[in-house]
């Protein structure tokens, strides 16, 4: 009796993962492939569905000049609104419900990191929409891959940008506690402790929904940095910017790409605060440049009245690179030809991203180069180093 019993626990376990298993050949049609697409559309965070907005148009034009081998990629967007279990009932809605062939979601590494147990269980294929955490696809997990610089990536950048300052010897630190700030930081200070054998003199922590950098000020004005490393999400940079122009603390603020200088001055209405405000910059030029008008042009065409800013154009390397894939892996896609297509990704210049994109079964992190931008003269402006413009 005992034995049975023993029996139908283990076949009912084993039908648990069977059914925790996507189909290889869902989502494809002979006249569609479905993909699904998950960002935050709503929350504080939803500035950041700009991301998907460029996908989702991307995927338009596609579309618009015939589809890939015949097919029109017919896309199902979720929202997560940066919440953490919304993100993982977005994910299992789109792979076991709607049965769609591959994802490209998320922005936000924490609704990134709670989905992925499902994403990776189930097989499909995901290209990650934005979202920076190193752990995301490093180990190389053979479903996953991120078209965008990681957080280890560009707390590295970060380092580098700061240290091109001529006469910089002394740096202090202002992050989150939490595992999206830990990514920045962790690479942040170890580049700057073996490329330049420097610590922080100051290591301030600031909590998400602080309404106050009061305390932190104060300790920076005393300490006088030459420069303060920012590692916040986007409603405390404000914060922390306001409370700085405040108390007349002027020292260089260098951030990451979990924020941009469009949405601090859409925060702030005050381009005085953000004089000395720098942040990670991940696409090729500023979205208002003469050579961004094809990408600007795509995402008219899907959203009239979408106000162009960095965040959008991030959003094309991922959609840039999956279409290349989708068309290499031939008029019979799998999930198998799809991922090998994207392992042969090399040096791919998609004429929008800061740097090309190369995946390979041992790195699926594909792009490594990044600028910085700020405002000079009320105008987005991209730097390369230190007083070197773009």
């Amino acid at each position: 009796m005992r034995r049975v019993a023993v029996a139908a626990v283990l076949l009912l376990a084993a039908w648990h993962l069977d059914a925790a298993r996507a189909d290889e050949a869902q989502g494809i049609t002979p006249d569609t492939i479905k993909i699904g697409i998950i960002g935050p559309f709503t929350g504080p965070a939803s500035d950041f569905s700009k991301n998907q907005i460029a996908q989702i148009s991307y995927y338009n034009a596609i579309n618009a000049q015939g589809g890939i081998n015949g097919r029109k990629l017919e896309l199902i967007v979720e929202d997560d609104a940066c919440d953490e279990q919304k993100a993982i009932a977005a994910a299992r809605k789109l792979i076991f419900d709607s049965k769609v062939f591959l994802l490209h979601a998320f922005t936000c590494s924490g609704a990134a990191l709670a989905a992925k147990p499902v994403i990776v269980q189930s097989g499909i294929p995901w290209v990650v929409g934005g979202a920076a955490a190193t752990t995301i696809a490093t180990p190389v997990v053979r479903t996953i891959f991120q078209p965008t610089p990681t957080t280890l990536e560009v707390g590295h950048a970060m380092a580098d940008f700061a240290m091109s300052k001529p006469g910089m010897k002394t740096i202090a630190v202002i992050s989150h506690s939490n595992e999206w700030a830990k990514g920045y930081y962790d690479g942040l200070i170890k580049q700057l402790k073996d490329k330049y054998e420097i610590t922080p003199v100051l290591d301030l922590t600031m909590e998400r929904g602080s309404t106050d950098a009061t305390p932190q000020l104060l300790q920076l004005r005393q300490a006088k940095p030459d420069a303060v490393m920012v590692i916040l999400y986007p409603a405390e940079s404000a914060i922390f910017l306001r409370d700085a122009k405040k108390y007349a603390y002027n020292a260089p603020f260098i951030s990451t790409y979990g924020t941009s200088i469009e949405d601090q001055m859409k925060r702030l209405n005050d381009p005085t605060a953000l004089k000395n405000f720098f942040t990670a910059f991940l696409v090729a030029d500023i979205g208002t440049a003469p050579d961004m008008a094809k990408w600007r042009d795509i995402i008219h065409a899907s959203y009239p009245s979408e106000s162009i800013t960095s965040v959008n154009l991030t959003g094309f390397g991922g959609a840039l690179a999956t279409v290349k894939a989708l068309q290499d892996a031939g008029p019979s896609p799998t999930w198998d030809k799809f991922i090998d297509a994207m392992d042969k990704i090399k040096d791919f210049d998609t004429g929008v991203m800061a740097g090309p994109l190369t995946f390979t079964p041992t790195d699926h992190t594909g792009q490594k180069q990044l600028y910085f931008d700020t405002y000079v003269d009320g105008v987005p402006t991209v730097f390369t180093a230190w007083g070197k413009q773009r």
